[in-house]
């Protein structure tokens, strides 16, 4: 390659705690974790910047406290583009020089109040949702279009897990009847593998977005995961010391 910039790869989960991590944790399998994790710089006291998706998310693209954004719930969000306070990151990656390339989600919800919401610096853009979904960005391929049916499968599998799939019969899951590749993140990585395969631009250093919905709920596993795990393996997780608290609703019971 030509240039002289690093590539940089940028990979986020949904809700994943830290002790939910192979390299501290040995009953969870995570290898390819594990290696940027022992490879790389680990940070142990890193927090969220606001307890939701949208203020959180927000404010990692754009650099700014959710309080400065005004975004502070996950039905918020900027949805105008002159209005935005400073670049997103793609943009300003963009901007320095690297190719731009986005798979998953990003929740930005500018697609609800912008009939044709940009991509926001990315040149290239996958999304595990379809048109309709208030999250299309202009000239994203969405697994809507591309594969319907694995999203419609998808989605009926998952109908009865109400909002965000985190009702109770989210959270108690299920093994999934339906195939890896038609998972919304199963696709996104596909999309992802595809573009590595054939799509990096040499002469440019490239920023890899890559934003999996998992493994926030719903807990529709598939099989290929399951079988990874016995429940009897798996320690019960520490509970905090509820019953010593005073003047709770336990305490008075």
């Amino acid at each position: 390659m030509k240039h002289m910039k690093p590539d940089i790869i940028f990979l986020m989960t949904d809700q994943q705690r830290w002790d939910c991590i192979g390299l501290y944790n040995p009953a969870i399998k995570t290898p390819n974790i594990d290696k940027l994790a022992e490879s790389g710089i680990v940070y142990n006291q890193a927090v969220c910047q606001a307890p939701m998706c949208v203020p959180s998310r927000s404010s990692m693209m754009l650099g700014l406290y959710p309080s400065q954004l005004g975004v502070r719930t996950n039905h918020g969000g900027l949805y105008d583009e002159d209005k935005l306070p400073a670049d997103p990151l793609p943009e300003l990656m963009r901007k320095a020089g690297y190719q731009t390339a986005g798979f998953g989600k990003t929740h930005w919800n500018h697609g609800h109040r912008n009939p044709v919401p940009p991509t926001r610096g990315f040149e290239v853009r996958s999304v595990g949702l379809s048109r309709e979904s208030g999250h299309y960005e202009d000239g994203a391929v969405m697994m809507g279009d591309h594969d319907p049916e694995g999203l419609r499968a998808y989605g009926e599998e998952t109908a009865l897990y109400g909002s965000g799939e985190e009702n109770a019969l989210g959270y108690m899951g299920r093994t999934s009847g339906i195939p890896m590749e038609q998972h919304r993140d199963g696709w996104v990585a596909g999309q992802c593998l595809n573009f590595l395969d054939g799509g990096i631009d040499p002469d440019r250093p490239l920023f890899l977005y890559l934003s999996f919905l998992k493994p926030h709920a719903g807990f529709n596993v598939p099989q290929e995961f399951e079988d990874l795990y016995r429940l009897e393996d798996i320690p019960d997780i520490p509970q905090p010391p509820w019953e010593d608290e005073e003047g709770t609703h336990l305490s008075a019971t």
